[in-house]
């Protein structure tokens, strides 16, 4: 599931076979999220330092970025500094180009 998906052209994803493959602040992570209208949640995985963060809630708003936020507070000695205008731009709009 952590095997990235090869394109036609031979070009990888970060999309692994079940899971999405991506850095945080320096470190290869796994993960993926789910949710509905009853429930969300998420899964963080770090293979290098072996840890990682889960949040599951039966609350159709929770926020998805809290187990990054825990994971960053928990496992921040083993992370990067966070870049100035931070992971997703200034404004919080997600860059698929920067993933």
């Amino acid at each position: 599931m952590t095997t990235p998906y090869v394109l036609a052209n031979g070009d990888t994803t970060n999309y692994g076979f079940g899971l999405f493959l991506d850095e945080h602040r320096g470190l290869r992570r796994v993960q993926h999220g789910g949710r509905d209208v009853g429930y969300r949640a998420m899964l963080l995985y770090y293979p290098e330092i072996d840890a990682g963060a889960v949040a599951m809630s039966n609350n159709g708003t929770f926020a998805l970025d809290l187990p990054g936020k825990v994971a960053e507070t928990f496992l921040g000695e083993h992370m990067n500094e966070e870049d100035e205008i931070g992971e997703e731009g200034k404004d919080g709009a997600f860059d698929p180009e920067e993933v």
